[in-house]
């Protein structure tokens, strides 16, 4: 079975209280009203590994251990905002040479589909932190 990436975002209020107390997590993000705002959750499905493989402008997520997640991640509001700025300087060009050494090191399969679902969820990515950081919300990301 292969992982599933889903990306939360979550009041960075919250946040403090899962670093505190990383069971509260699953039971947080099976509540329906975190999973009904705009932008909350983005299910970045298999490819969540090569992608942030790829974006090392966000490699500066907090581990949480102690969760039923196989991984677990977090972003707080402001390294939301600096992922968003990073982002926001990367070339479409060095993005895609990234790709490509990706697919030529065999971590990816078709190299023509891999580059268009990875193009495709760098740019919700884009948007998914984008939109957190204006509400100045933390990120987590859940690994399922």
């Amino acid at each position: 079975m292969t992982d599933e990436g889903l990306l939360y975002a979550v009041s960075r209020y919250d946040l403090r209280g899962f670093l505190i107390e990383p069971a509260s997590i699953d039971p947080y993000l099976q509540r329906s009203a975190i999973q009904a705002g705009p932008n909350a959750l983005m299910q970045m499905g298999p490819l969540w590994q090569q992608l942030m493989e790829i974006l090392p402008e966000l490699a500066d997520g907090v581990p949480v251990e102690g969760t039923p997640a196989l991984h677990c991640w977090v972003w707080p509001a402001d390294r939301v905002e600096d992922g968003v700025q990073r982002l926001q300087v990367l070339d479409a060009g060095v993005f895609s040479q990234r790709v490509q050494a990706l697919v030529a090191r065999g971590a990816a399969g078709n190299q023509l589909e891999t580059l268009r679902q990875l193009v495709r969820l760098q740019a919700e990515l884009r948007a998914f932190l984008q939109a957190a950081a204006e509400r100045r919300d933390a990120v987590l990301l859940y690994v399922v």
